[in-house]
Parts: C-alpha cells; sequence; structure tokens
C-alpha cells in the first residue's frame, strides 16, 4: 500500500513526535514537585516580593512595597524614550473608549 519510502517518512515523523511528547514529560514532573498552589488568603494579602497577578492587588494599586529602588537612587534626568501617538487608531480596539 505505501512505499517504503513513504512508510520510513512516517515512522520517522512518528518517532519524532513521540519522543517530543515523552521527552518533555520527565521535566514537567519534576517541576511539580515544587509546586505551591495559589491559594485565595495569598490572593488577598500577596507577600511584598511576589506579584500574582497583574497588578499585584485586587485593587489594581500596582504599588511595589520593595524599597530597592527610591527617590534617593533614581536618576531624575532627561527623558529616555518615548512614543508619540499621533495617529492611534490602528491601536483602539471596538471597545475602546477614545
Amino acid at each position: 500500500m505505501f512505499s517504503s519510502e513513504l512508510r520510513g517518512r512516517m515512522l520517522r515523523k512518528i518517532f519524532l513526535a513521540a519522543s517530543l511528547v515523552f521527552g518533555t514529560i520527565p521535566p514537567a514532573i519534576a517541576q511539580v514537585a515544587n509546586f505551591t498552589p495559589v491559594t485565595r488568603e495569598m490572593l488577598l494579602h500577596p507577600s511584598p516580593d511576589d506579584w500574582l497577578m497583574f497588578s499585584r492587588t485586587y485593587d489594581n494599586q500596582r504599588f511595589s512595597p520593595l524599597n530597592q529602588v527610591n527617590r534617593g537612587n533614581v536618576w531624575s534626568g532627561r527623558e529616555e524614550w518615548g512614543l508619540e501617538c499621533t495617529n492611534i487608531s490602528r491601536w483602539l480596539t471596538a471597545g475602546s473608549c477614545m
């Protein structure tokens, strides 16, 4: 039904797919061993050094309580980069309110 060349290519593809699938399972299992599930309490009162969600807290403060960067060690010079948006219509989605 299949030529030997076609059969050989199919077997190589199957072997490659199987080795990719089964070759990634042991590292994934090893990563799960150290996994700490996120609890409701962790989300309500996050650790200062852990951002578990986009804005760090449910009230979207986006404030970091860490103190390695402060007013004393930040250079307050000129603007380093910027983006001028003269025509932003391509960036807006249908639900945007601008």
